[in-house]
């Protein structure tokens, strides 16, 4: 709503954006933590009211939402997400972050085992994937921060494969576009910087025709190529 206000230059789609992102800050956000939820059902009432999805760290979609709004509030949930983030790579050599992680007033850890997901919540698996996506081409100290980790540790892989634990090791032995896309994306905003590696080794995603077998796979890569 808030590009196709920008593009037709018609009010009604501002508006809508506007109602839309005013329901998200009543209903999906925790107010004491300043934390987007994982979803309108995690409520107060709820344990997962604490729990925090690292791909919903979007800061480029909440600074709009404040720019839209005039609500410093999304700058504050912006800035908190990111330290989260940080936090968690911060936690591990890898500098990788988990798909789900638990926040408290001791700050935030890393979920264990099945949550909402699968087994896998605790790791950098298929929702995690999209944190490189999102904090590509971010200017802040917090998204670089966890970029430069991520892009190390990825950057030293011989094969960047589908999902890591936290530790570093491998969950699968095959690549995926839903992994390697975002990766890509990462990586084509630090060029120059010692991963150019990554941008070589990536970049199939782009040489290849989507399949259409994977949506999930397509939507990511499409998603690349518009960005990039």
């Amino acid at each position: 709503m808030i590009l196709a206000a920008r593009r037709w230059h018609d009010a009604s789609y501002r508006q809508q954006a506007v109602k839309l992102i005013n329901d998200i800050m009543s209903y999906e956000v925790n107010h004491e933590t300043n934390c987007l939820t994982v979803g309108n059902w995690a409520n107060k009432d709820s344990k997962y009211y604490y729990l925090f999805r690292t791909s919903d760290c979007l800061p480029k979609e909440l600074k709009a939402f404040y720019q839209v709004t005039g609500d410093k509030r999304w700058l504050v949930i912006r800035k908190t997400m990111l330290k989260y983030l940080k936090q968690l790579s911060a936690q591990n050599k890898s500098g990788l972050a988990p798909d789900f992680a638990w926040v408290s007033k001791n700050g935030v850890k890393a979920a264990k085992g099945k949550v909402v997901s699968s087994k896998y919540d605790g790791d950098y698996a298929s929702n995690a994937c999209r944190v490189p996506m999102n904090l590509a081409g971010v200017d802040d100290p917090d998204a670089r921060y966890v970029c430069k980790r991520m892009l190390k540790f990825f950057s030293k892989q011989s094969t960047v494969t589908a999902g890591y634990s936290l530790k570093g090791e491998a969950l699968n032995h095959y690549q995926s576009r839903a992994f390697s896309a975002p990766i890509f994306l990462m990586a084509s905003s630090y060029r120059n910087q010692g991963f150019d590696n990554l941008f070589s080794s990536q970049k199939y995603v782009l040489l290849q025709k989507l399949n259409g077998r994977n949506y999930y796979d397509d939507v990511l890569v499409t998603l690349t190529a518009v960005v990039k």
